[in-house]
């Protein structure tokens, strides 16, 4: 049993430890502010949270302000977590079983999680001075609330041509236009990528921000080729584009002689411009229930995430940010490392059951290229007749087995022949009997075509 020492409180007590600090008041103007929207330059933080920060470096001050329940009426006195190593985290601390129960008061997030994160930003995708750090309750509110505070209706955000489409449906919701720049098995092609902005431009539009995912890019499961972060990167410098860095499976690289605890290319990395908000994730490399993880970039863009942040979902749940917190102190580097090496392995080994029945039964019904990280392989269905694969949803229902169509991935609902097709969560015997059931229909929609 091991336990951290850390204090328990939210930041209300110790500031920010990311290099620039956030604070209840503005940023000072500068030319990071001109990338935000109408509501990232005008959202404020919360009222309370604004008037009680100036306060949190004063000593023996006396609080009569929280609208918050004492600690003495809190129910939980000690929590333990028994990990799947054989290994147990008690948390025994008051202050940490306080902070946990207790509403969060700081800007960005549970203080000692916070300094976590910015010691692994700081290592592993060695960041400029100029940046800040928030926590954020998992990456699809960061997404949706980075895109509020950087596009207003009728401004442009581009995308893979296949992307993750929760997302997209947030962007859609806020009038926001969408548009797909061209992928192959390297990942966004840097040429599309100018073309689609320079198209913009000329028709009177604005592109506002690139939302990429780099590694194991869901649907696609294809990875960014190392040489073309320097010429996507310059060309959002030179038409002014924020870069939305999303890296859920950073983690997840099947090649087994990737290094731990993942790559060291990143667009965060390279950026010397404070154009890059890299959103980091707990959800696939330890667990999605948290509902955790960081993002990274200009302070100015940072504090408006925290603003919105700050008078909706805030920055997560203290109990989750306490509990995680424990989890990775326990663990330290080397015990992190063999988590994900471990998670990894399994998550290889279902690609290969995968690959395996997909090369077994889909030869000649389908085309595929083994994916690089990440959990979906994406099937090109063209060559059993297939062209729009949202055609085959009842066909599916039919054969008994759930694929998702690749028109849902389009930031312009694009039908196209792919489908995604997971294998993260289904055991070996199923993968076999849906790769089965699929390449019953495909021989079907063949023979009814050749008729």
């Amino acid at each position: 049993v091991k336990q951290s020492d850390e204090p328990g409180p939210f930041s209300d007590r110790e500031g920010d430890p990311s290099p620039s600090t956030e604070s209840g008041t503005a940023p000072a103007m500068d030319d990071k502010r001109h990338h935000l929207s109408t509501i990232g330059k005008s959202c404020a933080p919360n009222q309370i949270k604004a008037l009680v920060t100036p306060f949190a470096a004063v000593e023996d001050v006396v609080v009569m302000a929280q609208g918050a329940p004492p600690p003495e009426v809190f129910p939980i006195t000690g929590i333990s977590i028994d990990l799947a190593d054989g290994s147990r985290v008690r948390i025994s601390n008051p202050a940490t079983l306080s902070s946990m129960q207790q509403y969060q008061y700081a800007a960005s997030g549970y203080t000692p999680l916070i300094t976590w994160c910015t010691n692994f930003s700081s290592k592993h995708h060695r960041l400029t001075d100029n940046w800040s750090l928030a926590l954020h309750a998992g990456s699809t509110d960061a997404i949706a609330k980075l895109a509020e505070v950087l596009a207003d209706p009728g401004d442009t955000i581009l995308t893979e041509a296949y992307t993750w489409s929760t997302p997209l449906d947030g962007m859609r919701a806020h009038a926001i236009l969408l548009d797909g720049v061209d992928v192959d098995n390297d990942g966004m092609i840097p040429s599309s990528l100018k073309h689609k902005c320079e198209h913009v431009r000329v028709q009177g539009g604005r592109v506002k921000a690139l939302y990429i995912v780099p590694n194991g890019s869901n649907p696609c499961g294809t990875t960014l080729a190392p040489e073309r972060y320097a010429a996507i990167y310059q060309i959002c410098r030179d038409h002014g584009v924020v870069i939305i860095e999303d890296d859920p499976y950073w983690w997840l690289s099947l090649d087994k002689e990737a290094a731990l605890p993942g790559p060291s290319t990143s667009f965060a990395s390279i950026d010397t411009e404070g154009i890059v908000i890299r959103v980091d994730s707990f959800a696939k490399a330890i667990a999605p229930g948290f509902r955790l993880g960081w993002l990274t970039g200009a302070p100015e863009l940072v504090h408006a995430f925290n603003a919105v942040s700050s008078t909706s979902t805030h920055n997560g749940s203290p109990f989750a940010m306490a509990a995680l917190h424990e989890i990775l102190v326990h663990w330290g580097e080397e015990g992190l490392n063999s988590h994900i090496a471990s998670t990894r392995s399994e998550y290889r080994r279902r690609m290969h059951v995968m690959l395996a029945a997909v090369e077994s039964r889909l030869k000649g019904l389908a085309h595929w290229t083994p994916p690089k990280a990440g959990m979906f392989l994406f099937l090109d269905l063209s060559p059993s007749g297939v062209t729009d694969s949202t055609t085959l949803m009842d066909k599916l229902r039919e054969h008994r087995v759930l694929t998702i169509p690749s028109k849902v991935f389009s930031p312009v609902g694009r039908a196209s022949p792919h489908m995604r097709v997971s294998f993260s969560m289904a055991t070996d015997e199923d993968m076999g009997k849906g790769i089965a059931r699929l390449a019953a229909l495909l021989e079907d929609c063949r023979v009814h075509r050749a008729a």
